[in-house]
């Protein structure tokens, strides 16, 4: 049968016997659901895993012979499409660095078993949206996005200053889709414990500051630099400053909407910044027939999106909310990201950051100084704007579209 039709397998992994123990009762009622294994050293884990897939592999990260960071370095070659999550107890800055680099999600001892079933729940239940296996690993095993070389370089740069300037590196990872979404994956993982999520990249630097920015981008390499943009199927500094210009409009088209909204808006200006991040994950990957599917879109009539979900049953909007998801963004976040190119599909009784997103992208699509890149991105929805009632507005926000196309980039790349 296939996966996704038998019970999902979770293991856990720690050298506690007692732990283990309480996992196997506080469990006990997931047993028709999931298939769980135990295991209490990283060896025993990959013997398991030798024998059968895991779906969820959760581990402490302090062990003795093999730690969790070696054990899941060794679980993302062997079976790179098995979730990784880290429940620990550890504080020590060193071990979440490596953590960041290794798990999907962070999640701190003690931790409420309720919220342990749905961080599993909720990653399982995205990836069994993406149906194509090579996808799915792909996806799965990314630790990093790339990111422009000039921005890169720059943050680089700035950080190897004997005084580096907290509110310049806030800019310059403002102005990269990559790095953005890897520090909100970072910053809302448990070891920070934020009192709320955190959105606003200005305010995700500010709470990591540059004690941990520095060894996280210099030593531990969080960050990654796209070596050779010329092979890639699009230009990154093209995505990313329309990107900048989707974020914009969303947030304009929620100011004339909901201007008292501040969530709503906060929403909107993440989801607009990061809606094509599965763009960048796929345009960036060698290994896929990208570029002919590029140029079939932008000499055809079929959308980019289209001729995606005809190859893969998922288009790139889905493959940006599946890692978003698996990293622990706002569902809400997941949600616009997910379908704002096909908004029908997560259908509302009132307008939010998904409908901000869809109309930004397709307003800026109609604008498209080139029409060939217009089939890269949305087209409108009529009957979803139709259904919220919001037709009367639309010659404003073709206004605002046109403003912001013309305006020059707030952050030039």
């Amino acid at each position: 049968p296939a996966r996704c039709m038998m019970k999902t397998s979770v293991l856990f992994v720690d050298d506690e016997p007692n732990l283990l123990a309480s996992f196997r009762r506080r469990l006990r009622d997931q047993r028709d659901r999931w298939e769980l294994h135990f295991a209490s050293s990283g060896a025993e884990a990959l013997d398991i895993l030798a024998q059968q897939p895991i779906d969820v592999i959760v581990t402490d990260m302090r062990m003795p012979t093999m730690d969790g960071a070696y054990l899941l370095t060794e679980v993302r070659r062997r079976s790179p499409d098995t979730i990784r999550l880290v429940l620990s107890g550890q504080s020590e800055k060193e071990h979440m660095m490596r953590a960041a680099l290794k798990a999907h999600q962070y999640l701190h001892k003690p931790c409420d078993i309720e919220r342990l079933k749905n961080a599993i729940e909720r990653a399982c239940a995205l990836r069994g949206q993406i149906a194509d296996p090579a996808l799915k690993k792909l996806i799965s095993r990314l630790t990093k996005i790339p990111s422009v070389p000039s921005v890169y370089r720059q943050l680089v740069d700035e950080l190897e200053r004997s005084e580096p300037c907290l509110s310049r590196v806030a800019e310059l990872v403002a102005r990269d889709v990559a790095m953005i979404t890897k520090l909100l994956h970072l910053v809302n993982s448990a070891f920070f414990g934020a009192p709320r999520r955190i959105q606003s990249p200005a305010h995700a630097v500010a709470m990591l500051g540059l004690d941990l920015l520095r060894p996280l981008v210099l030593s531990f390499g969080v960050f990654a630099q796209f070596h050779d943009e010329r092979s890639s199927a699009l230009s990154l500094s093209e995505i990313v400053n329309r990107s900048l210009q989707l974020s914009r409009l969303a947030a304009r088209i929620v100011a004339d909407l909901k201007p008292n909204d501040c969530r709503m808006m906060e929403d909107a200006l993440l989801a607009g910044m990061i809606a094509d991040v599965g763009l960048l994950v796929l345009a960036s990957q060698k290994d896929l027939p990208y570029r002919e599917m590029i140029e079939s879109a932008r000499g055809g009539t079929d959308r980019l999106y289209e001729l995606e979900r005809a190859r893969w049953q998922v288009n790139h909007a889905g493959v940006g909310a599946y890692l978003l998801g698996l990293w622990g963004l706002p569902d809400q976040i997941v949600e616009a990201v997910a379908f704002h190119h096909e908004p029908q599909l997560c259908r509302s009784e009132r307008p939010n950051a998904l409908t901000a997103v869809h109309l930004a992208d397709a307003l800026l699509s109609e604008t498209a100084v080139e029409q060939q890149d217009a089939a890269l991105h949305s087209h409108f929805d009529e009957t979803y704007v139709e259904s919220l009632g919001l037709t009367a507005r639309l010659p404003h926000w073709r206004r605002l579209a046109q403003q912001v196309v013309a305006d020059p980039p707030v952050h030039a790349v």
